[in-house]
């Protein structure tokens, strides 16, 4: 899989073993909803394999909120790079120095 280049760069199509990748709870929808539907999967996948010691805090943080009843997930791949990259705080993209 190629890496995003921007924001409005999408994932137009992913195939895994010869489907696209939707969740089934979706199947029976139309194909802009599936799209969506993939997409905010792949964001969930691509947060779930984010290096650890760094972006723990952030992850941990969206799924509280998921817990919690609020929908925070990102649309998609760039924009979850996007939450990822602009985080402040704690386990944010900014390096610590010292």
């Amino acid at each position: 899989m190629s890496t995003a280049r921007g924001s409005n760069n999408k994932l137009k199509s992913l195939k895994l073993c010869g489907e696209k990748l939707v969740p089934p709870c979706h199947e029976s929808d139309n194909e802009k909803d599936k799209e969506s539907a993939r997409n905010q999967h792949l964001a969930s996948l691509f947060l779930g394999g984010t290096d650890q010691a760094r972006y723990k805090t952030a992850v941990d943080e969206l799924n509280n909120k998921c817990v919690l009843g609020k929908d925070v997930c990102p649309a998609d791949v760039p924009v979850a790079i996007m939450v990822l990259t602009n985080r402040k705080g704690h386990g944010g993209s900014q390096t610590m120095t010292g």
